[in-house]
């Protein structure tokens, strides 16, 4: 079915952090889920409602969201771009404009939100 496909290529593409591969391509996740390019499609659409590059990227913004979250837990910021790419984004102008789209702030708003407070 298209759920459990779903289950194991998102269990691998997290897994494996295929997602921070800057030109991920769907062959690739079809071939290291052990599925075909179709059911990697079909898969990613009947789970997440989108297709293919957008799954991917809301994977990378996961990832940059949570490593500016610990960046902010130990204290030692690192620059969003370089973040981004870390997350496999190649691109600053695709990163912030994807960024934007999935949580509704530029990275920017969204690290000083996640400032530590002064009032302890």
């Amino acid at each position: 079915t298209a759920e459990a496909d779903f289950k194991r290529l998102d269990a691998v593409v997290r897994g494996e952090a295929l997602y921070t591969e800057p030109r991920l391509l769907r062959p690739e996740v079809a071939q290291a889920a052990g599925l075909s390019e179709r059911a990697v499609s079909r898969a990613i659409k009947a789970a997440t409602g989108c297709n293919f590059n957008d799954y991917i990227n809301r994977l990378r913004i996961e990832d940059v969201c949570a490593m500016m979250r610990e960046d902010v837990r130990t204290g030692s910021p690192r620059r969003v771009i370089d973040l981004a790419f870390t997350a496999g984004f190649s691109s600053k102008s695709v990163f912030n404009a994807v960024f934007k789209r999935e949580t509704g702030q530029t990275p920017s708003a969204f690290a000083a939100g996640l400032a530590p407070s002064d009032d302890g």
